[in-house]
């Protein structure tokens, strides 16, 4: 589904009619609600430290002129 069409499903639930709105409503919670997250891009957790940590990337040093 486009975003246009997400954006008349949610202006539908202003509307007056209390069916209407529910069916709205429906719709955006049944296929836009909240997904899991991905566990591949949840970062780890250092038990000892109790901090997260991140996987460094380090930025190409090639390629970019001055």
């Amino acid at each position: 589904m486009n975003a246009i069409s997400l954006d008349k499903i949610e202006f539908l639930q202003s509307h007056e009619n209390q069916e209407i709105y529910q069916k709205a409503f429906d719709l955006i919670e049944h296929y836009f609600g909240v997904e899991d997250d991905d566990p591949s891009i949840v970062p780890q957790v250092d038990e000892n430290q109790q901090q997260f940590v991140f996987q460094q990337q380090e930025a190409p040093m090639e390629g970019f002129q001055l």
